[in-house]
């Protein structure tokens, strides 16, 4: 693999845009030694010297990144969840008055054969 082989979904962490593994790695050196000896940009770092190095998958660098690049930072609260709207009861069916009621309940479609 080579580094400039393109994340698949880029990044923005402190307005930089991050898409390929060139731009991560770049964006690593120039970080600030303190900040560079946190475990999680370790792990990124690795991550990318692996998957240029053709010993590890690609999207194990690119979910390294986007977790170092989230350390620190408060999780978004969650949004409430929605109800479901209530669905009305289903009505029973009004009928009208009934042929049976005028004796001959059956014989009525007879007529029309």
């Amino acid at each position: 693999m080579s580094w400039s082989r393109a994340f698949d979904d880029p990044m923005l962490p402190d307005g930089c845009m991050l898409c390929t593994l060139r731009d991560a790695g770049k964006y690593i050196q120039v970080l600030p030694r303190a900040k560079y000896k946190q475990p999680e940009w370790e792990v990124a770092a690795e991550m990318l010297i692996a998957a240029v190095e053709g010993s590890g998958p690609l999207m194990f660098a690119e979910i390294a990144m986007r977790k170092a690049v989230s350390a620190g930072k408060p999780a978004p609260e969650p949004t409430p969840p929605r109800r479901p709207k209530k669905m009305k009861r289903p009505q029973p069916i009004k009928k009208g008055p009934s042929s049976h009621a005028s004796g001959r309940a059956g014989t009525e479609w007879r007529q029309w054969f």
